[in-house]
């Protein structure tokens, strides 16, 4: 595989997390099916599934390859950190989800690459199942067991980050609870998939029930 970064200024490309971070993106795009949902967002707001999804695997996948639960960027003349092991952000609080909110809640990218790292470090096997899980069958589409449908919107509000005016597509997209029952369905620790989630105080995924076909 080539890499190749234009030659413009811009600043996105110097650090190695960034660098890991598009091509966890190339990852989900070759072996797996990209949820092909986005719109404005900010550090630390709420965005649809589908995004987080994509968004929170890739800055997964950079923490994975580089075995540091830290990324860090630099963009427009400014720095910014965050620590997906800590759920830590320099000077802004971490956003949970809400268990009572459901599996298809507007979610903090950076909280699924949390829970991801958690899933990371449950056992020495656990990244290798993750990829295997990634590129089944049920990821690749064109249809997803949990009947997700993305989301299009081109603004967010600039006091919590969340997505204003979103609009609801009929495109089905994958998003976490599908990758969780991928991993659940393949024999992935149920133990392991209920620490990572917290399911009654946090992202509610029923690891009892998972749609296994």
């Amino acid at each position: 595989m080539q890499g190749f970064f234009d030659g413009s200024n811009s600043q996105a490309y110097w650090a190695d997390p960034v660098t890991a971070h598009e091509l966890g993106h190339w990852v989900m795009s070759s072996y797996s099916a990209p949820p092909t949902e986005g719109g404005a967002h900010r550090m630390g707001g709420r965005v649809y599934p589908g995004m987080a999804w994509s968004e929170g695997f890739a800055t997964w996948f950079s923490s994975d390859v580089r075995s540091s639960s830290l990324y860090y960027d630099k963009q427009m003349s400014s720095f910014f950190w965050i620590d997906i092991g800590a759920r830590q952000y320099p000077g802004l609080g971490w956003a949970r989800p809400v268990a009572s909110a459901g599996l298809q809640q507007t979610i903090d990218e950076n909280e699924v690459a949390s829970m991801l790292w958690t899933l990371r470090n449950s056992s020495l096997s656990a990244s290798g199942q993750m990829y295997a899980a990634l590129a089944s069958t049920r990821m690749r589409g064109p249809s997803f067991a949990r009947g997700y449908r993305a989301w299009s919107w081109s603004s967010y509000d600039p006091a919590t980050g969340n997505p204003v005016g979103a609009i609801r597509t009929t495109t089905p997209a994958p998003y976490l609870a599908d990758f969780l029952d991928a991993l659940n369905c393949n024999g992935f620790s149920r133990s392991a998939l209920d620490a990572a989630t917290q399911p009654t105080l946090f992202f509610p995924y029923p690891s009892a029930s998972a749609l296994c076909f």
